[in-house]
Order: structure tokens, then C-alpha cells, then sequence
């Protein structure tokens, strides 16, 4: 099951000193043999410069299990803000999950999500608030999602859903 995950979030300083910080992104590869996970673009817009330019590209960095594009230090001046993008397809299993957490307070995250014909999503934020739904697959918080607060993103076989049919290794079984 291939996932099509686009997050794009926007950060401000809200200090009174300049603020410098690392931002980049990390997916698992989980080794599946038609098709490999990808982090298909990653970037920032700040001050109206966007980062990477059309002719820049930014460096994947691939470890074990896991696939990232280096890290790109910004330095914010007070009530400077930059958005940050990822766009990401992860291959996974068909009933699965994956949870984005972030080291910086994130105003407004949005997050797109896609995925093949009979699966369903559905996109959760760490915030006492509902998340605003945009259409079946777009989701964004109203608000600041603090450190360490997770966006969750779940999708299962909407077919087996409608049923109740859960399945056992490769085997389906009725519901109990």
C-alpha cells in the first residue's frame, strides 16, 4: 500500500532574540518488493525566497532503515515566520499507521493525504481542538500544535471495514 502524505507547516518566532534551528524530514523504508518509500519533496518559503530553488535540489541522506533529507539550518528574527513543506510516499501495510511529531510549535499544520482505490484515511491531530476537514483527504488545525504533539495518520481497507472483516496473516475471517 503506497501513502501519499503532504504536511506543509508554518513557524514563527515569537521571542525577542533571533532564533536558529534545523528543520528536515525522515521516513522509514520498510523494504516491500514492487516499490521503495520516497520523500518526494522537501523545502521552505521564507521572506518570499523559496528554498530549494528550481535549479537546487536538496540532499537525501539514506541509513539503514531509514531515508531523510539533510537538514537545513533557518534563522528567524523576531515575528519572522517561514512555511516548511515535506511530501512523502511511504509504502506500507493496507491497515496501517504513521505519527509525525515535531521539535518546533507548528501554526496551522495541513496535511493532504492520498491513496490507492478501496483504502481510507483519516487524519488526527495531538490538540484538544478538531481538526478542520477540506475534503476527504485534507485536514488542518486551527491552531498551534506544540513539541512533541503528533499528527496521526490511519488507513485501512474501507471494503473490509464496511464488513467487519478482519484478516489473519493473508487469510480473511468473518467478524467474531
Amino acid at each position: 500500500c503506497v501513502i501519499n502524505i503532504d504536511i506543509q507547516r508554518k513557524l514563527q518566532n515569537i521571542g525577542r532574540d533571533k532564533e536558529t534551528f534545523n528543520i528536515g524530514v525522515a521516513i522509514d523504508e520498510w523494504f516491500h518488493e514492487d516499490t521503495t518509500s520516497q520523500i518526494l519533496s522537501f523545502g521552505y518559503i521564507m521572506e518570499g525566497k523559496k528554498w530549494p530553488a528550481k535549479e537546487e535540489s536538496f540532499e537525501l541522506i539514506k541509513e539503514g532503515c531509514t531515508i531523510r533529507a539533510k537538514e537545513q539550518s533557518i534563522t528567524l528574527l523576531p515575528d519572522e515566520e517561514v512555511t516548511v513543506w515535506y511530501i512523502v510516499e511511504e509504502v506500507r501495510r493496507t491497515n496501517d499507521m504513521c505519527v509525525w511529531v515535531f521539535k518546533c510549535p507548528t501554526i496551522n499544520p495541513l496535511v493532504t493525504t492520498t491513496a490507492y482505490e478501496g483504502i481510507s484515511i483519516r487524519t488526527w491531530f495531538g490538540h484538544r481542538e478538531d481538526a478542520e476537514q477540506f475534503a476527504e483527504n485534507k485536514w488542518r488545525l486551527n491552531g498551534t500544535l506544540l513539541p512533541n504533539q503528533g499528527i496521526i495518520i490511519r488507513w485501512w481497507n474501507k471494503e473490509f471495514a464496511d464488513k467487519g472483516i478482519r484478516t489473519i496473516g493473508t487469510q480473511e475471517t468473518q467478524p467474531l
